[in-house]
C-alpha cells in the first residue's frame, strides 16, 4: 500500500491585509508514503 499526498504552497500576510489577503502559488510539496519491508526499533 503506498500513499501519495500532494500540498499546493500559499503565502499569507501579505502587506496591509494582514490575515484577509493570500496568494496561491504553483507550488508543491509532495509526500510518499508506504509500509517499511523491515520495522525499526526507535
Amino acid at each position: 500500500m503506498k500513499i501519495n499526498v500532494t500540498i499546493p504552497a500559499s503565502t499569507s500576510n501579505l502587506g496591509p491585509g494582514f490575515d484577509t489577503l493570500g496568494m496561491t502559488l504553483t507550488l508543491y510539496n509532495e509526500l510518499s508514503l508506504s509500509p517499511s519491508e523491515k520495522p525499526e526499533k526507535v
